[in-house]
């Protein structure tokens, strides 16, 4: 991760919308990426680009398009990393605030967008904030407009997923098996499974329900109790490191899950299987 070494090349703010325009500079070897701190929108412009009135040092990719891929929604409790390929990196953050969109509740985690009109308003609000014009607040408030009918937009569409495409696939739950096996110590909440499908809590409930006809915490309780049987029989663990192994955070919540289970003790079954 870079450390947060930046030059600030420009802002903008109007009622419930703060625009800042930063190059961070990277100040270690070891690392490829740069942390944008919370924040709402983000998204990296292509470098090299000259925004309208300023030049040589002051050079900014203001006037580039953003990079596919890189124009991102981030809840405030996130952080977004750019790669790089170590030179500076010019990075607009947008800090929203509205009424019609309850920010604090989203779970989905990063959401990517990649909307042609969506990062030409941001490209706007960019200039803006690097070499404001005439009326430049009238013209931040129309850019503010759309982008946040834009992102209702975007949390919206989930709710209009067509019925033969609700179903979770196999890669997915591939990947969540995958997670919940490797958890240690902790075992892994429904927000953490959808984050790692890129989808939202809501959409995961639904489509995991379609495909395997049981909820995502009956799947990851299933996982861990199978876990825990073959540790149990067949490895040299005590309970409470099987439990830990198997992803509870303590013996007694194992004891009580696996008691749900199997109808006895981890002791009691781990004495059966060895026997």
């Amino acid at each position: 991760m870079w450390a947060h070494s930046f030059d600030l090349l420009g802002t903008a703010e109007i009622e419930g919308m703060r625009t800042e325009v930063r190059r961070f500079h990277k100040v270690s070897p070891y690392s490829n990426t740069v942390a944008v701190p919370a924040n709402i929108l983000s998204c990296r412009f292509r470098a090299g680009a000259t925004a309208p009135g300023l030049a040589g040092p002051r050079r900014t990719a203001s006037g580039a398009f953003p990079l596919p891929g890189s124009l991102h929604f981030v809840p405030r409790s996130h952080h977004r990393e750019f790669e790089s390929d170590g030179a500076d990196l010019d990075v607009v953050i947008m800090f929203l605030e509205d009424e019609r969109i309850d920010f604090s509740l989203r779970e989905t985690g990063q959401k990517d967008l990649w909307d042609p009109s969506l990062a030409e308003i941001i490209n706007i609000v960019c200039r803006e904030a690097i070499s404001p014009g005439f009326s430049s607040a009238a013209l931040l408030e129309s850019c503010k407009e759309i982008l946040v009918i834009k992102l209702l937009r975007e949390m919206l569409k989930e709710d209009s997923v067509s019925e033969d495409s609700v179903a979770i696939g196999s890669p997915e739950l591939a990947r969540i098996k995958d997670y919940v096996l490797s958890c240690r110590g902790t075992t892994p909440t429904v927000g953490e499974i959808a984050r790692i499908c890129g989808m939202s809590r809501r959409t995961l409930l639904r489509r995991f329900q379609a495909a395997t006809g049981k909820s995502p915490s009956q799947f990851v309780a299933e996982l861990q109790f199978a876990k825990s049987c073959n540790l149990l029989a067949a490895s040299n663990f005590s309970v409470k490191e099987v439990a830990f192994e198997a992803g509870f955070g303590s013996p007694s919540q194992f004891s009580r899950a696996f008691k749900r289970m199997a109808g006895l003790s981890p002791a009691a079954f781990q004495k059966q299987a060895r026997d």
